[in-house]
């Protein structure tokens, strides 16, 4: 890959996590478990599953863990979804490994590699669907 794409394709990584670290920081939980910017009204549910059918999806809670652990609040954030925590934790490293990694390339050093590579995230996605089918089948939607 030519330089300047690898370097493009990090700043890319690292503004994506940004704005999701950001707007973690931004948004409120209130106490009915929605959540609102700046003690606003509450913002409508964005999960299509939860709203058509009325039932969670593998994701449902991820949004309000984040603005938990970006609040502290890391009880709350494993109670909405538990893989919440590390893709926060995952996502608030890009803000230091993307540009690290891009001085790396600039400096004409090797990448580091994370040993296992994106197939983390893919276990992390195939445990999220696990826990997502038996709370369905055990009635905890």
């Amino acid at each position: 890959m030519p330089i300047e794409r690898a370097i493009r394709n990090r700043l890319f990584w690292f503004v994506a996590a940004a704005m999701v670290i950001i707007a973690s920081f931004v948004l409120q939980p209130n106490r009915d478990g929605r959540l609102s910017v700046a003690e606003s009204r509450s913002l409508p549910t964005i999960c299509w599953l939860r709203r058509t059918l009325g039932i969670e999806c593998p994701g449902c809670g991820l949004t309000r863990s984040f603005v938990h652990m970006a609040h502290g609040n890391l009880a709350a954030a494993w109670h909405q979804n538990p893989f919440g925590v590390p893709l926060f934790l995952f996502a608030a490293a890009q803000l230091i490994w993307q540009p690290w990694q891009s001085w790396r390339i600039r400096s004409n050093r090797p990448v580091w590699q994370i040993p296992g590579g994106v197939w983390w995230l893919v276990a992390l996605c195939v445990l999220m669907l696990i826990r997502w089918i038996w709370r369905i089948s055990m009635g905890l939607h």
